[in-house]
């Protein structure tokens, strides 16, 4: 479907709000559960330290492992985990670094490793193809392209990873740069203190209190009535009167979660996906579909409220104690730049001439496809130039069934969101983006581009939904 006819060829340019209110299927989600145990600490999870490092060169060691987790008190629950029992640790990369990962699968079934959001070589993308067979290792090497981000690891084995996932297998990957080393004086970054990493999930639990995906298995997108931070329930964390940094992964199979405090506390979103924003964004909600970030910052100083709750969709999902003293430790304000280089508005006629591209979510359940085409393992449905400029406008199809929103992303990219039905994006959505939410009957028109060759896809992060074929090889080409 790619023609050099290029249909964006109008813009309403009406400001937009700072970031979406409304995801189509709120509704329908299930209410998140209160649990009646004592608020625990908050998990933190540890930087991974590297087997070797230089100036330039850096090599980690990543295994994948079965494990057990409390979730509930003395209850013990398999799961899975990268270097533990559950979720992994914290991978430091910088931009035009030269990474080596030795990827080690101890699991009983095939492993694959997939380092969302980062654009690398295709043998080193961890897609279906690069599987890791049990008891086995293997080593991937690629540059660091990205600038400074937030990204994260996950499973992307086919038929598998929505199970991989939801038992447990998910890790964080922070990209620095210069930028970023200049950000510090006005940016927490202390890890665990004041710089904190959130993993959000939902999970439903069988009724030992146990996780069995089997049993709470759905086709379109496995959820939860429990909520989980950084793998707990019901976390607390205790901080000075301080600028507080939260890095927000939506590590769902699904779920749509929406980011409030309960005293509608302004916050600043200051990145998105694919790094920092021009400026930090105000705004007193935001919603993350499934596999997008967001890092954004409070002042905890300026907070009336003791203690302070973070809300994910209404509950009460962390409570943030305000316990030490009165602490400058930023020089924070909305006013800066984050970027040395400015991301503006791209105009139709600035993209007028390049390569347009449709690629059409359709259905629910087991009749979803992309372009009326279900994946089939190693075909190339779309092929692309590297380092050519595409406009591609993603279709989330009305159904007389049954509609549904999809969070759409691909590989090897960081892309700029041009408009949605012919607006203005969003203006948290003005940045570097791998993954966005089309609500039913949206189109959206983003520009992409690749930097490298081979075979990579795009994809529905509905888990499920990929699993069952709403997903897409393309091809790559000098």
């Amino acid at each position: 479907m790619l023609t050099t006819k290029n249909y964006f060829h109008q813009l309403d340019v009406t400001s937009q709000p700072n970031s979406m209110t409304q995801v189509d299927d709120f509704d329908s989600q299930p209410t998140l559960k209160s649990v009646e145990m004592e608020r625990q600490d908050l998990p933190i999870p540890a930087l991974l330290e590297p087997v070797s490092q230089s100036e330039e060169k850096v090599h980690y060691h990543i295994t994948a492992q079965e494990g057990e987790t409390e979730y509930f008190p003395g209850i013990k629950s398999p799961s899975k985990g990268y270097n533990g029992n559950v979720l992994g640790p914290v991978m430091r990369l910088r931009k035009g670094q030269e990474v080596t990962i030795t990827t080690e699968n101890q699991l009983e079934q095939p492993a694959t490793y997939h380092w969302h959001g980062l654009m690398l070589p295709a043998e080193a993308d961890g897609g279906p193809m690069r599987v890791v067979e049990p008891h086995s290792q293997t080593d991937v090497h690629f540059d660091v392209k990205n600038e400074a981000a937030t990204c994260w690891f996950h499973p992307h084995t086919y038929l598998l990873s929505p199970e991989q996932l939801y038992q447990g297998l998910a890790g964080l990957i922070y990209i620095e740069d210069e930028n970023s080393d200049q950000l510090k004086k006005h940016l927490p970054h202390e890890h665990g203190v004041d710089d904190i990493p959130l993993i959000v999930q939902d999970r439903y639990f069988v009724e030992d209190g146990v996780v069995d995906y089997e049993q709470v298995f759905s086709i379109d997108g496995t959820r939860g009535d429990h909520l989980l931070l950084n793998g707990a329930l019901m976390t607390k964390f205790n901080t000075h009167k301080r600028f507080l940094r939260l890095r927000l992964l939506n590590a769902s199979n699904r779920t749509n979660f929406k980011f409030a405090f309960n005293d509608q506390s302004q916050f600043f979103q200051i990145a998105s996906d694919g790094g920092f924003l021009n400026y930090p964004l105000g705004m007193k909600s935001l919603i993350l579909g499934a596999a997008e970030r967001a890092e954004i910052v409070i002042d905890l100083k300026d907070t009336e409220e003791e203690p302070l709750y973070l809300m994910v969709n209404d509950f009460k999902a962390l409570e943030i104690s305000k316990t030490g003293s009165l602490e400058e430790n930023v020089d924070f304000s909305y006013i800066y730049s984050l970027r040395e280089d400015l991301l503006n508005t791209i105009y139709p006629e600035e993209v007028a001439d390049l390569p347009f591209h449709h690629i059409l979510f359709q259905g629910t359940d087991e009749r979803v496809a992309v372009n009326g085409r279900k994946f089939q393992q190693g075909r190339a449905d779309e092929t692309y130039k590297k380092d050519q400029y595409y406009v591609w406008r993603i279709i989330n199809q009305k159904d007389d069934i049954e509609n549904m929103p999809h969070p759409f992303h691909a590989h090897d990219t960081q892309f700029r969101i041009l408009a949605r039905n012919g607006k203005l994006p969003y203006k948290n959505e003005m940045g570097y983006k791998d993954t966005l939410v089309v609500n039913k009957g949206e189109a959206v028109d983003i520009l992409v581009k690749f930097p490298d060759t081979g075979l990579f896809m795009h994809h529905c992060h509905n888990l499920e939904h990929q699993e069952h074929g709403m997903m897409t090889h393309f091809e790559v080409e000098e």
